[in-house]
């Protein structure tokens, strides 16, 4: 069987994103700001809210590994 192989910086350099794929980092995008208001039920603002907080964080994670600027 064969073993994958990585690159941890162990045995190899560890890959850079910006060298590994092309067109990396794409600009930034906005994180989102708003929130539901009382338009929306309370499950419907916990939703929405929820949402953005998810999205935001998904932001965040593809900024650090340097998918997005």
């Amino acid at each position: 069987m064969d073993k994958n192989h990585t690159h941890n910086g162990t045995d190899s350099p560890k890959l850079l994103i910006q060298e590994a794929l092309e067109n990396c980092p794409q600009e930034s995008i906005d994180a989102i700001t708003g929130t539901a208001d009382g338009t929306y039920s309370s499950n419907e603002q916990t939703m929405i809210n929820d949402l953005k907080d998810t999205v935001n964080d998904l932001l965040q994670k593809l900024q650090t590994i340097g998918i997005i600027k």
